[in-house]
């Protein structure tokens, strides 16, 4: 299987540090972030594997499974696996 675009990833990345603190938030009752769901919606990233056609990224199948990766690894509390393989 070919390797996740990097650029894709480090974006990821990007928004997860300035967005999300999940040591913060393990401590929150509430574990959703809405505001970091919001950030990841105005780039496109949870419609990574849907058709430039119909408005998604058009990425290969590596880069939505680097980007669910990225996502566990920071405790991102947002639906991005699910609305990946939903999409």
């Amino acid at each position: 299987m070919p390797e996740p675009d990097p650029f894709i990833l480090q974006t990821l990345e990007r928004i997860l540090a300035a967005e999300w603190d999940a040591s913060a938030a393990a401590d929150a009752d509430n574990r959703w972030s809405p505001r970091l769901w919001e950030v990841l919606e105005e780039t496109g990233l949870p419609l990574t594997w849907v058709d430039e056609k119909l408005g998604g990224g058009g990425f290969a199948m590596a880069d939505g499974f680097g980007i669910v990766r990225v996502a566990a690894r920071h405790a991102a509390p947002i639906p991005l696996a699910d609305t990946l393989l939903a999409a």
